[in-house]
């Protein structure tokens, strides 16, 4: 059996060796588990990762994101309430329809909604797309190819569509300024292609991401919410992708990064809400931030070790 994965436990929990490809070519062939994962990462990405997820020393400054009673009209996302300081990273937890997917599409305007939101003190008008973007919210989905690209377009018009608006004037777009800008972003955010005019589908899926991610990270928004930001993403790109996301919080910016991979979570976040059942069960933050506390609430709604939230 021949197993393709870039999920580590899933490699060392099934395979006997793996053979390791970078850049299209052999990097070389490890017995498992006996080689640390350390080292396969290592051969994965090319060189040694002293930190995988990046070290940042910001300290949270005012609320920027204040949400009260969020709910989604279907009543997947029950009433929610939270703040997001600039400089900060909330994780969000859960299993899969626990209605963290829901927080971040009421909050990008996705999904029909209520409640109260405001992003620097100004109201946001929930349900609408554009609204929520104008009001200072970048939102990437999880779920690039039905929601986040087109896909039978270039790179660069996949980098720049969001841009549009901004470039436009008296109707036209300066076809000039805007590949200007598209080359920048593309040495920016590291992302690999041949030419901007190649079709966006014919990238890695790392490099999908690191366009989405890219042009949305471009508008300078004071508020993210990233879902699933490096899902069916190769190890390369996401020490890329979390190096991306460290720097919009050294800049200042609010994030909200919803994973369902929890080490993901636990490297990122200074604190983490737990989704059960529609609604947060629990905030976790400083020692009581593990693995056995996130999934006793994400499973049962509850703590069951003794470890205090």
């Amino acid at each position: 059996m021949i197993l393709i994965s870039h999920r580590m436990p899933e490699l060392y929990s099934a395979a006997h060796k793996a053979t390791v490809l970078r850049d299209g070519r052999t990097v070389g062939t490890v017995p498992l588990p006996e080689t640390p994962e350390r080292k396969l990462v290592q051969m994965m990405v090319g060189r040694e990762l002293t930190d995988y997820y990046g070290r940042r020393d910001v300290t949270p400054g005012d609320i920027v994101l204040q949400v009260r009673d969020l709910a989604s009209a279907d009543g997947r996302l029950k009433a929610t309430s939270f703040d997001v300081r600039s400089g900060e990273v909330l994780g969000i937890a859960g299993l899969v329809g626990s209605g963290k997917a829901e927080l971040g599409l009421a909050l990008g305007g996705a999904i029909p909604a209520a409640g109260d939101v405001t992003v620097n003190g100004q109201a946001l008008r929930l349900g609408d797309p554009r609204r929520s973007s104008s009001a200072g919210i970048g939102f990437v989905p999880d779920d690039r190819k039905r929601s986040a690209l087109l896909p039978t377009r270039s790179v660069a018009e996949n980098m720049s569509f969001p841009w549009l608006r901004t470039l436009t004037r008296a109707g036209i777009v300066p076809v000039g300024e805007e590949m200007r800008r598209v080359r920048s972003a593309l040495s920016e955010y590291g992302v690999k292609t041949s030419s901007s005019s190649k079709r966006i589908t014919l990238l890695s899926g790392g490099n999908q991401q690191k366009v989405i991610l890219g042009r949305t990270f471009a508008l300078g928004c004071p508020v993210y919410i990233l879902s699933e930001p490096t899902r069916g993403v190769d190890v390369g790109s996401k020490t890329q992708i979390y190096a991306l996301l460290q720097r919009l919080v050294e800049r200042g910016a609010a994030v909200i990064v919803i994973s369902s991979e929890l080490p993901e979570i636990l490297g990122l976040a200074d604190r983490v809400l737990v989704y059960f059942r529609g609604a947060v069960h629990g905030e976790v933050s400083g020692e009581a931030l593990t693995e056995t506390v996130l999934n006793d609430i994400a499973i049962s709604g509850h703590v069951h070790s003794e470890q205090a939230l």
